[in-house]
């Protein structure tokens, strides 16, 4: 068992040798994550847009730990702490979570549907750099999430919806193209904002399948 640990982080360490654009791909297969593309193949597009800024000191909020069991969950935070080397990571569930402790990440338990925990994670650990929803993908709590942390982004940042496909999904409150209150629609507003220079500050929003990135001005 000890060898088979050795050889684990003999392995993890090989991964900082290979190419950036390579490796977030290789950092979410070890953890177990299905951002990547033995997943939802969204790490090309997260590579694209975070590469740049791997070296900065930031602090990234993700939403949704994954797994639901207590002992459970974890993947993507550890996948970002490994590729931002100098980053805080914070993850939120509606679940509780007993994980191991382990450095640069923390876990809260929160319900992102609710203003009031959503303020004051964004005053006791905001503001973010990175945010990212990988909640539970119904457009109302998406809306509240983003009315509430959009404000606590710093400029440059990122905001990313994943899982877009159920804004079509009536079990998500979704509906055909064009109903409001879900994700697409929020887009589809900032697409907007972004043209005619709107007080959210959004320089751009770029949309993938099922997943969209959405820049903030540097004002």
């Amino acid at each position: 068992m000890q060898n088979m640990t050795l050889e684990r982080r003999a392995q993890l360490r090989r991964l900082g040798a290979r190419p950036i654009a390579h490796r977030l791909d290789l950092l979410a297969s070890w953890y177990g994550t299905d951002k990547g593309s033995n997943g939802h193949g969204y790490t090309r597009h997260y590579d694209r847009h975070f590469r740049a800024r791997r070296r900065d000191r930031l602090t990234i909020l993700e939403i949704g730990v994954g797994g639901h069991e207590t002992n459970s969950g974890g993947a993507s935070l550890r996948t970002w702490r490994s590729f931002f080397p100098n980053a805080s990571v914070i993850g939120v569930d509606i679940h509780e979570k007993h994980l191991p402790a382990e450095r640069r990440i923390t876990i809260l338990q929160g319900d992102q549907s609710d203003p009031h925990f959503l303020a004051e994670l964004a005053r006791s650990h905001g503001p973010f750099d990175l945010v990212i929803d990988d909640g539970s993908h119904r457009g109302d709590h998406i809306l509240t999430t983003f009315a509430a942390l959009w404000p606590r982004l710093e400029p440059k940042g990122i905001y990313v919806i994943e899982d877009l496909e159920t804004a079509y999904d009536e079990g998500y409150g979704g509906g055909p193209a064009g109903r409001p209150g879900t994700a697409m629609a929020l887009l589809k507003e900032l697409l907007d904002d972004v043209q005619h220079e709107s007080s959210t500050h959004a320089a751009a929003v770029h949309v993938y399948p099922n997943i969209a990135f959405i820049e903030k001005a540097a004002m």
